[in-house]
């Protein structure tokens, strides 16, 4: 079951909400186009023959933001959704037989939803059926089911949605299935003028004057596109980045500040630093006694003081969403350890600023749902805070508590960021924007290695396999973390899901974990994960010979097989290297009959930069009974064109088929 749900991102509302209330104190036509009101005797429509296999089709999908005011003189947006969408299978009837509307803003009204047969027959949905609930996550939500849905009907839904003022705003229209028409509409008083833009080729809105002057509507822009193709989800991809989508904001106020562009990133930048390098005294005496309470001395190199700030506040203070910003004050956090966001970024920057070291506090987007552009200043996806250090070349989350310098969340890595660069001007401090594209770690430095070594017991030779996985970097995260947090007793369940060659948790006869602890990363120790583990089904007898699975030591590798043309380019969550020594003890008298199955060499090279990007090879040598494997795979780049998928497929793919080599054994 699928739900209709309405997408609504967050934003900063501190920041806008605060700078807006100081500011105002050509597409292809389908042959049947679907009329946009709510008709009193609706018709099927017809899709074109090209759709004809697809599950689902949305016939409409219309967007309409108002900017209004109420009484009290408040503005607001009214967003209205009118939606289409025709079922051709019992796929399709599955994913839109229920109705989900969650209220993502002040409230839902004009709730609307009929189905329409194709003999013309309309159901209706009664208003007692459509039910008020809350979702898991605590937000209202409106669930209702369609009644006598089938093949060839259609289900239309109209609702609004109440949001607060927002500067920003951003809507989709491209889905998992089709669209045969797209339309966006905004509508605004005569004190804010928009900009807008179209991304993955949705065209950007026009706009025109409204001639009716007695309208609250001064300005509507609209933009609209038919025949939308339907793009899925693909492995090793970024969804949200490529999907045809608008985004609009309010570049002017022509009333209180005529002809002055409005909430640029440079004033992004200021409204940065204004809220979190602006200090008293007071404040500066707590920042100098914390300072002194966790060891950082004037005399430290800047690599250490940051450190010491960074791990000792992430674990004395904690974090909570239910304090406000009037309880974030320097004294509180000291005496009760418990902040917000705003509160801890702050109380961050202070101690960065007081210790002396050279900083620069940026935001970003989280990337799987945003990607920035530097053209055009959408603020409202912003809400990843991160600190850089010229001298060190390094980046820090302060409110990601599980990460440490320089591993980031990977969500934020080869995004775009606008940092707040401070700036003297005569007697008076501010700040400019510095966009800068968040640069990776080193390839080196974020790996899950194996070493194994194989022994076989017993008359029927079960494989025992002693074997020590080293995860560094970002391929440490996660499990860290996980392993640092797991109760003991779930600790032996969690190492058997990551030694996979262990049929149940008793396989494992003993393990160890070394370097849990999150301040590894600051000389990126790895997390080690030792373990002995009995694996009888890595061996089968056939006759008088026997069949060692060694493929199987490597744990279970992924497979890249896509039947349709690849749609998106190829992105990767970060650089990372698997680097896996495999040692085989043959037994005595015995020999390995096939070793060169074992030879992989799958290798390719960027010939513009002449440079080897990615691979996966493997090779062996045998000294008496000992058989070496050596296996080395390795992504340089995170992110890759259409025109690589191929080459990139081939090295994942290699892992696989090396997943699948099972050496013979056979009596000398």
């Amino acid at each position: 079951m699928c739900n209709i749900a309405v997408i609504q991102l967050s934003f900063m509302k501190r920041i806008v909400l605060s700078c807006f209330v100081t500011a105002i104190s050509s597409c292809l036509v389908f042959a049947q186009k679907p009329n946009n009101d709510w008709l009193s005797n609706p018709k099927v429509h017809d899709i074109p023959a090209e759709f004809a296999k697809e599950s689902a089709v949305f016939i409409l999908e219309r967007q309409v933001e108002d900017y209004l005011a109420d009484d009290s003189g408040n503005t607001y947006i009214s967003n209205t959704v009118h939606r289409i969408v025709k079922v051709l299978d019992d796929k399709g009837i599955e994913s839109f037989n229920t109705v989900t509307i969650s209220n993502n803003g002040i409230e839902v009204s004009n709730i609307k939803s009929r189905v329409i047969l194709p003999s013309g027959k309309v159901i209706e949905t009664p208003k007692e059926k459509i039910l008020e609930s809350k979702s898991e996550n605590n937000v209202q939500q409106y669930v209702f089911a369609l009644d006598g849905l089938e093949k060839g009907a259609e289900v239309e839904l109209q609702y609004t949605i109440k949001y607060p003022v927002s500067l920003f705003g951003t809507e989709y229209f491209q889905f998992g299935i089709p669209v045969l028409r797209a339309e966006f509409e905004l509508k605004s008083p005569n004190y804010l003028i928009f900009e807008t833009k179209g991304y993955n080729g949705f065209p950007t809105a026009k706009d025109s004057v409204n001639a009716d002057t007695s309208s609250k509507f001064v300005r509507i822009y609209t933009s609209a596109m038919d025949n939308i193709p339907a793009l899925k989800d693909e492995e090793s991809s970024n969804y949200y980045a490529n999907i045809m989508r608008i985004e609009f904001r309010v570049s002017y106020l022509p009333i209180s500040k005529p002809n002055q562009r409005q909430f640029t990133w440079n004033d992004l930048a200021r409204n940065i630093y204004d809220n979190n390098y602006k200090f008293s005294d007071k404040e500066i005496k707590i920042v100098q006694k914390y300072l002194k309470s966790i060891g950082v001395d004037e005399k430290d190199k800047e690599l250490l003081k940051i450190q010491k700030i960074e791990d000792a506040m992430k674990k004395g203070i904690n974090i909570s969403t239910d304090v406000d910003n009037d309880n974030a004050a320097f004294d509180v956090i000291v005496t009760k350890k418990l902040t917000n966001d705003f509160g801890f970024k702050r109380f961050f920057a202070a101690c960065l600023s007081e210790a002396g070291v050279v900083h620069e506090l940026g935001i970003t987007s989280n990337r799987y749902k945003h990607v920035l552009d530097e053209k055009f200043e959408n603020w409202k996806p912003l809400d990843c805070f991160l600190f850089y250090f010229p001298e060190q070349k390094m980046y820090l989350a302060p409110t990601s508590e599980m990460s440490r310098m320089p591993f980031i969340p990977n969500a934020f890595l080869y995004n775009k960021a606008v940092f707040s660069k401070i700036t003297t001007l005569g007697n008076i401090k501010t700040a400019m924007a510095s966009i800068r594209t968040i640069t990776p770690t080193a390839r080196e430095l974020s790996y899950h290695n194996l070493d194994a070594t194989v022994t076989f017991k017993g008359d029927d030779y079960t494989p025992e396999i002693k074997q020590t996985q080293s995860l560094g970097g970002y391929s440490a995260m996660g499990l860290r973390e996980a392993f640092l947090y797991v109760p003991q007793e779930q600790e032996k369940e969690l190492v058997s899901k990551i030694v996979d060659i262990a049929a149940t948790k008793d396989d494992i006869t003993n393990y160890s974990i070394q370097n849990k602890e999150l301040n590894n990363y600051y000389e990126n120790k790895p997390l080690l994960i030792q373990a002995t583990v009995n694996a009888p089904k890595l061996m089968e007898k056939a006759g008088p010979k026997y069949l060692f699975k060694v493929g199987d030591v490597l744990g279970r590798q992924s497979e890249m097989y896509q039947e349709e043309k690849r749609k998106m380019p190829i992105e990767t969550s970060f650089p990372h290297g698997l680097k896996r020594k495999i040692i085989v003890e043959i037994p005595e008298g015995y020999k390995v009959t096939n070793p060169e199955i074992t030879n992989i060499n799958i290798v390719h090279k960027d010939d513009k930069k002449n440079e080897i990007t990615m691979g996966f090879t493997s090779s062996y040598t045998i000294t008496g009974n000992t058989m070496t494997i050596d296996v080395n795979e390795f992504y340089e780049l995170m992110i890759l064109p259409i025109s690589e998928y191929t080459e990139f497929a081939r090295v994942i793919n290699a892992a696989a088929d090396f997943n699948k080599l099972v050496l013979v054994l056979e009596k000398k």
